[in-house]
């Protein structure tokens, strides 16, 4: 399921196997609201234009990538379909990792504060799935490909979001992870706390410093702060997977599955010895 685009070897490949790829949804970054109001949540409009609104810019780190791969579906040269998750969250089933990446770093920074931890008010909000009901976009779209080869599609024809439709704050997500760790008597407080959002700086990704140019500061940042959903909203709707493929999530990051989620993450890190070497000191 890899293959880079960047060539144009990788372009004229002619193989018709089925071939697909995940990439994470557009965010809504927000680079003009001060650190107080950092993490309000964008109107539902500003997703589709950037003109509408001024201090809204629409950033996506692999967008020209994700048209190169589109575009090479229209051509013909591939054969497949872009699967685009939102935040991606639950227990997965493969041999090696069976976590996601955002909220077990969440996990991680509660444990660090020791105290869940949100970045200014907390009050943006992304959608998620369940790594189970992704899954079953990409095997439908699999078994779809090898059961009736089509002719090449339009353009983003065979682009489909995966997505709940419950929008989830990350307030509401460092609450949870806060009340999780606290009754397994790893953090002394369920009170989840809010911690300075990172300076912003337009040169780079988001909010990120990137490793090259990264001081103690940024370092410590990096360690005790969710900067990824720093100043961003992300929303979808899941149209065309619900049409084409009758495909319904049903499986709701909630604030039992948000804890349920965490003590997952807390039960792996202490199999593998790495849960006391989180710990606040």
């Amino acid at each position: 399921m890899a293959a880079d685009l960047s060539s144009p070897a990788a372009c004229r490949s002619s193989s018709r196997s089925p071939w697909a790829r995940t990439c994470r949804p557009r965010t809504l970054t927000t680079p003009a609201w001060p650190t107080s109001r950092a993490s309000r949540t964008v109107p539902h409009t500003a997703r589709s234009t950037s003109s509408a609104w001024p201090r809204v810019a629409l950033r996506c780190s692999s967008a020209d990538h994700r048209f190169r791969i589109a575009r090479a579906f229209s051509a013909g040269k591939l054969h497949g379909a872009i699967v685009c998750p939102a935040l991606v969250w639950g227990q997965g089933r493969g041999p090696v990792s069976r976590t996601s990446v955002q909220l077990p770093d969440m996990v991680r920074k509660a444990l660090y504060n020791g105290a869940g931890v949100y970045a200014g008010e907390g009050s943006n909000v992304w959608v998620n799935v369940h790594v189970d009901e992704c899954t079953q976009v990409i095997v439908q779209l699999t078994e779809k490909a090898l059961a009736a080869p089509s002719k090449p599609p339009q353009l983003f024809e065979t682009f489909y979001f995966a997505s709940h439709p419950t929008l989830h704050s990350f307030k509401d997500l460092a609450v949870a992870i806060g009340a999780a760790l606290h009754a397994e008597q790893l953090v002394a407080s369920p009170e989840a706390r809010s911690v300075p959002c990172p300076k912003w700086d337009p040169s780079q990704k988001g909010v990120r410093v990137e490793d090259a140019a990264r001081g103690e500061a940024e370092a410590e940042t990096e360690r005790s702060t969710p900067i990824w959903p720093c100043r961003t909203n992300t929303r979808c709707q899941s149209n065309r997977a619900k049409q084409e493929l009758r495909w319904e999530p049903k499986i709701a990051l909630d604030e039992a599955a948000m804890q349920e989620a965490t003590r997952h993450c807390v039960e792996e890190w202490r199999k593998s010895g790495e849960l006391e070497g989180m710990r606040h000191k």
